[in-house]
């Protein structure tokens, strides 16, 4: 520590190369923490839902299958299975959503009489819900989504189908928070007699009392209908969320791979400005050599000082992805809530720093170590 002094002065001896040196590490570690953050939400989604002991069961050959809504009433009969209820996806259109994807978000029918017991972890005022059971059109809305749109009880919101040959005019009866905050639900019975109620669903959402269960009930189920015209898949519901992940393929080896790239990146930038800076002061090294300074205090010495600056760079970056998300609410599939930069993602990013710094200043500070005190002294003056 008491050659603290020296590295701040060397780290100030050429202000505009240390600021464009520590912006650029800062620039590249708030990508590394992003693209982790968004690693370490996607690895981390199935485990913060193993409490909600839910099972979805659908068509077993693809979502864009119809299972038939008889499939709710056998389902609930299963062992187990405290509660279900059938919810489908409807999509359509919402306004000028094709240039504002403001106005782009989940819009699901609902089995009203079911819903509320089988999603019991969103919270909606009573008085709502009383108001949105009574009211065949009404609909309700998260509050992140209301929020985003600017909606209040009472708003019409128009929606145009695409994979409906139906139109829908709803009305927002209440605002609820929970796991899905940027989704719509309305009455499913709405929908089946404007279609003529063909008895079709997309899912089975089953609520289980012991998750201990949970892998038994799924066989249970997928054995019910194997022999059917439609057979189904069962699965937790965290299974059935991270398959819409999976359709963009590896996203997570993707995510790595470019990470590695760009620690690599600036490990080459790093190294070229130290070794600059090395450069530049070779007689000084020398005249620290003379004066006494050891190989390795001088090793020492120049690691610091690139350790400091990459350390000070990364720092800044973290903490510009930190506040970032905190300021810009991120929607990820709708299903990810409290997008952020967890703890551990934040240390290891200061351990990149560090150790960019020093494998940025190694060869640099390993030669300047080596110098010939005499041949450097030829260049003084």
């Amino acid at each position: 520590m008491k050659f603290a002094r020296l590295v701040v002065r060397n780290l100030g001896r050429n202000a505009r190369r240390t600021f464009l040196t520590a912006s650029s590490i800062a620039v590249s570690l708030f990508l590394l923490s992003f693209l982790l953050s968004v690693i370490h939400q996607l690895d981390d989604s199935s485990e913060s839902r193993r409490g909600t002991n839910r099972v979805v069961v659908r068509h077993r050959v693809s979502l864009a299958n119809w299972i038939p809504e008889a499939y709710g009433a056998r389902l609930r009969q299963l062992p187990h299975v405290s509660s279900a209820t059938i919810q489908s996806w409807f999509g359509g259109l919402y306004k000028d959503q094709a240039q504002n994807s403001d106005h782009r978000f989940a819009r699901f029918a609902v089995e009203v009489e079911t819903w509320r017991e089988t999603f019991d972890d969103n919270r909606l005022p009573d008085d709502q819900w009383r108001d949105f059971a009574a009211d065949r059109t009404g609909a309700i809305a998260g509050a992140d989504l209301v929020r985003r749109l600017g909606w209040r009880i009472g708003e019409r919101i128009p929606l145009v189908g695409d994979l409906y040959p139906v139109s829908l005019d709803l009305t927002l009866r209440g605002i609820y928070d929970g796991p899905q905050p940027d989704a719509l639900f309305f009455h499913r019975r709405y929908l089946e007699e404007l279609l003529g109620n063909p008895g079709r669903a997309g899912t089975v959402w089953l609520k289980v009392d012991d998750a201990e269960r949970i892998p038994e009930l799924t066989r249970q189920a997928e054995e019910l209908f194997a022999n059917s015209a439609a057979p189904v898949k069962a699965e937790t519901e965290s299974a059935f969320r991270l398959m819409f992940v999976n359709m963009l393929g590896n996203v997570t080896g993707l995510i790595r791979t470019i990470g590695l790239v760009v620690v690599f990146s600036i490990v080459l930038v790093a190294a070229n400005t130290m070794a600059m800076a090395v450069r530049e002061r070779t007689a000084e090294v020398a005249v620290l050599r003379t004066l006494g300074f050891r190989r390795g205090q001088v090793l020492g010495l120049v690691l610091a000082e690139a350790s400091a600056l990459s350390t000070l760079g990364g720092a800044a970056g973290i903490l510009a992805c930190i506040v970032t998300f905190r300021m810009v609410p991120l929607r990820f599939f709708g299903f990810f809530r409290d997008f952020g930069v967890a703890p551990a993602t934040a240390a290891f990013g200061l351990v990149v720093s560090l150790a960019i710094g020093i494998a940025a200043g190694g060869v640099p500070a390993w030669r300047a170590s080596r110098l010939d005190p005499v041949r450097g002294l030829r260049r003084v003056g």
